[in-house]
């Protein structure tokens, strides 16, 4: 049967607790446990603020497991404390000319949300002040040109947007407790989040499809967890737990914090015995009377549990289980139902009955610490065993080291929200649109594509969302924006000129283009809303090009179909010229007025009488006075459109 083990160290505001934890193939096992409060108030709401007495207390925690195991403790699992984990909106919003979304974009576009969302904790939207650790997000809506939908990948539209919900962790807490660590020689097994340690004893996954809400009575904070759908979906603090009642016990009887603590711890019992701070001595002090006295202090604590929780979970949830060594206080459980409107029997303290699976947990365990107490420890120890942890490495981004930590596995894009990277420059953005009127209709003349971003890890060519391991060397290089649009008249030209098939040849026709009805030169630039007019290329225009005449063409044929001068082209066009058939000249013999004569004819036409006229001398402008002209053909009146044929007898006379 094969064994683990792992030290567990959960470091609170008012102890620090070590647990040496065995797992077995079906049990865990206690094998070690150590508790020292701290001498001095060094811890504040959570917050490691003397870190040397810190780290004296913890060495004298790992040298009594050293002594219970007789082993040499280097590593341990450890909790960030869940007071500042806030969650913050975020969210982004592209615009580019009508395409398909690609999956970079998304990507790019979540991160960006992100991004918004660390802006708005430097700028004090938030309740976190400092800079801070990144270690999740949600994505609440996709909106493709401003309507919600469930998927972007592979949509066609012109602005995408996104909602991200995103959570975040002072940067000073998780560099704090690694000082102390150091400080104690001691290595990170295995970090986690206070909540979602708490949360692994306390609310098994096996319940975590009911609206339940785990709070965490401590000496400085009370940290909640609500699950829902079979998950841990939001964590909060309150910034008021078990020492704002020290405090005021402290107050109304003139007590150092030590003894006003030592009198908190036996309200159970139905009278204590203290000195003051003046060395006045009070024996038989009843334990109701200071009930008393701490009630609205207690009152207020739960009035703020419940608020977060309704903030948390937008309303009561289905039950309530409190741990902590603040969940002791007196009457506790029922002021939490009372304020949060839920009948008393949906708020429980949880104790021995809520820790399973763990083997030999009897009298000498109880004997250093409540089962209260030992709920977050022992849910630290369970969770690295089973890699339920945040994910913890140190990277460096363009030679800077950086420390991530997440509550997934981390990638590039992790490494760069870390590194303060400004990821507007992951995708480099098309150039300014030209705005111009073309023929009556507004146009956009595109600028340049943008140039991509490069992403190397390790030295290789890698994607945004490549997971990253610990000692990896990632270099960015940023996106290039393209150059806004600048056109002139040449480009415009060229833009614009025609390529035609004119009888099986290639032809390219410009068509005449105005800009705010001027020629202009070739090389005058086009200037925001202009009004460019291009006058449509005509088949007489594609003719005019050509080496053919007007009149030598019998027709014209435009994409197989006949046409007219007057039809325009498009770019692409096949245009047919079919000409006239070339007359071959010969010779006819007629007989005019007797007299044999012969004429060359040299056109397609049938020649008419008009056309021989000239021959017989008749000038019809110099008519006889008085008299017409009379025609006969083969001795049969004639007209001046009578046909002629070879042979024909022509009789001309002025009578």
């Amino acid at each position: 049967m094969s064994t683990e083990r792992l030290v567990a160290l959960d470091i609170g505001t008012r102890s620090v607790i070590g647990l040496v934890l065995e797992k077995s193939d079906s049990a865990y096992k206690i094998t070690g446990v150590a508790v020292a409060e701290h001498d001095h108030r060094t811890m504040f709401d959570g917050q490691i603020h003397d870190i040397p007495k810190v780290s004296a207390i913890v060495s004298d925690v790992i040298n009594s497991l050293e002594e219970q195991t007789g082993e040499t403790i280097t590593e341990v699992a450890v909790a960030a404390a869940g007071r500042a984990l806030v969650t913050i909106k975020g969210s982004s919003k592209f615009e580019h000319d009508l395409h398909q979304i690609s999956k970079d974009e998304i990507v790019a576009l979540e991160l960006q949300a992100v991004q918004a969302a660390q802006k708005m904790m430097v700028s004090g939207e938030s309740k976190i002040n400092g800079e801070c650790h990144c270690v999740g997000y949600t994505v609440l809506n996709y909106y493709l040109d401003g309507n919600i939908i469930k998927n972007l990948l592979n949509q066609t539209g012109r602005v995408i947007e996104v909602d991200v919900i995103a959570t975040f962790l002072p940067r000073v807490v998780v560099d704090s407790l690694i000082t102390v660590l150091d400080n104690c020689n001691l290595k990170i097994k295995s970090l986690t989040l206070e909540p979602m340690a708490a949360a692994e004893i306390a609310i098994p996954e096996s319940m975590r499809q009911l609206n339940l809400a785990l709070v965490d009575i401590g000496a400085g904070t009370s940290d909640i967890a609500i699950t829902a759908n079979g998950r841990l979906a939001a964590y909060g603090m309150v910034p008021f737990a078990g020492d704002e009642i020290t405090d005021k016990i402290a107050e109304s009887y003139l007590l150092d914090f030590t003894t006003a603590e030592k009198v908190k711890r036996n309200l159970n019992k139905k009278e204590v015995k203290f000195k003051d701070i003046l060395g006045n001595t009070h024996s038989k002090i009843p334990t109701e009377d200071i009930k008393h006295t701490i009630e609205d202090t207690i009152k207020e604590l739960t009035q703020k549990i419940s608020n977060t929780i309704l903030d948390l979970n937008s309303k009561p949830p289905h039950a309530i289980i409190s741990i902590g060594g603040g969940s002791l206080t007196p009457n506790i459980a029922e002021k939490i139902a009372s304020a949060i409107d839920l009948p008393p029997t949906r708020v429980g303290i949880a104790g021995r009955d809520i820790i399973h699976n763990i083997a030999e947990l009897g009298k000498e365990v109880y004997k250093k610490i409540s089962p209260q107490q030992l709920i977050t420890p022992l849910g630290i120890g369970i969770n690295s065993f089973n890699n339920l942890c945040l994910t913890y490495c140190e990277t460096t981004i363009n030679d800077t080291p950086i420390r991530l930590l997440a509550i997934k596995e981390l990638t590039v894009a992790d490494a760069l929200i870390e590194a303060g990277i400004d990821l507007k420059k992951l995708i480099g953005k098309p150039g300014k649109a030209l705005t111009v009127e073309i023929n009556g209709e507004v146009t956009f003349l595109r600028g340049q594509p943008g140039t991509p971003s490069k992403i190397m890890l390790n030295n290789k060519i890698a994607k945004i969302d490549a997971p990253i391991s610990h000692g990896d060397k990632i270099t960015f290089i940023p996106a290039q924006d393209g150059s806004d649009c600048q056109i002139s008249f040449h480009d415009l030209l060229e833009m614009n000129t025609y390529q035609l098939l004119v009888n099986g040849n290639k032809v390219l026709i410009t068509p005449r283009i105005y800009v705010n009805d001027q020629v202009v030169s070739k090389d005058s630039k086009i200037k925001e809303n202009s009004k460019i007019t291009i006058v449509p290329v005509k088949i007489k225009d594609v003719i005019s090009n050509t080496q053919y005449e007007f009149e030598s063409i019998e027709w014209v044929k435009l994409n197989d179909q006949k046409t007219t001068w007057e039809t325009s082209v498009k770019n692409g066009d096949k245009i047919e010229i079919f000409l006239k058939r070339k007359p071959q000249q010969h010779t006819i013999q007629v007989t005019i007025n007797n007299q044999p004569t012969s004429f060359t004819w040299d056109k397609n036409t049938t020649p008419m009488l008009l056309d021989i006229l000239p021959l017989a001398k008749i000038d019809l402008k110099n008519k006889v006075a008085n008299k017409k002209l009379v025609m006969k053909v083969n001795g049969k009146e004639a007209g001046f459109t009578t046909q002629l044929k070879a042979h024909d007898q022509i009789d001309l006379s002025w009578e």
